[in-house]
This record gives C-alpha cells, sequence and structure tokens, in this order.
C-alpha cells in the first residue's frame, strides 16, 4: 500500500520507516497486515480458503496437474477447493451443477424469491440488483 504525500504539490509516498516513525505499535501491525492483504488480493490467482477460521491465501498455478482443485496451504487445514467459484473441491461436477446440488432450503426460497421480484445479479460485480424501470 503506497500512502502518498499529503501536500498536493508532492507526488513522493511516505516511505515504510516513515510509517514505522510515526505510528504506534498496534497501528503499525494493522497497516503491515493491511498491505499484506492488498499484495495478495493483487494477484490474480489468489484464492482464499473457504474453510470457516481459516482465511489463508492460496496463489493457484494453472500449470499444475490438479487444476482447478487446489489446495489450501495452512498445515492443519489442507482444504481442496475449487479455483472457479471457491467451494470445497467437487470433481465431476460444473460449479453450476455443485452450486444447484448443494443448495440449502432456505437458499431454494431465497432463489424463488429472488425470481419472483425480479433480482438478478449485476453483470459488472455480482450484486443483487431490482431492476425496477429501464429500456432493457
Amino acid at each position: 500500500i503506497a500512502i502518498p504525500c499529503m501536500h498536493p504539490a508532492c507526488s513522493e509516498t511516505i516511505l515504510d520507516n516513515d510509517v514505522r516513525a510515526l505510528t504506534d505499535d498496534e497501528d503499525y501491525k494493522k497497516y503491515k497486515r493491511f498491505q499484506e492483504l492488498a499484495e495478495l488480493n493483487a494477484q490474480p490467482t489468489c484464492r482464499w480458503c473457504p474453510k470457516p477460521d481459516c482465511n489463508t491465501a492460496v496463489i493457484a498455478d494453472p500449470l499444475h496437474p490438479e487444476f482447478p482443485c487446489i489446495v489450501c496451504t495452512k498445515e492443519d487445514c489442507q482444504t481442496k477447493f475449487c479455483y472457479e467459484c471457491s467451494r470445497e473441491w467437487h470433481p465431476n461436477l460444473t460449479c453450476k451443477e455443485n452450486e444447484k446440488l448443494n443448495k440449502t432450503s432456505k437458499e431454494r426460497k431465497s432463489d424463488k424469491w429472488r425470481k419472483n421480484h425480479k433480482v438478478r445479479k449485476c453483470a459488472q460485480c455480482g450484486m443483487d440488483i431490482q431492476k425496477d424501470s429501464g429500456c432493457n
């Protein structure tokens, strides 16, 4: 994370040593953690382990023979999951097939409500949207 100088005429960034000198230990640790997360999220092949309470970043290798199956690198986790949908690994099923098979009753009711209320996924961000007017 590059922190720009706050002076409008300056294009320099604040150095890590300066951040360290200007913050207490707790804030500096938070800064370093955010910096690490930003770097990981910038990796196009980075995926996060879907196992609750794991939160381990895994950098996938598209050339690996088992790809798109990836394995969490945390020693006490080792969860296998899908690179495409980030759900537990589903051999011999597409992501859509797996999603349909594993939907709960609550999720099915939610899908029905969405359909009845013309709610759909935004093509850009994937968030639920409800179109109430417009030309298309």
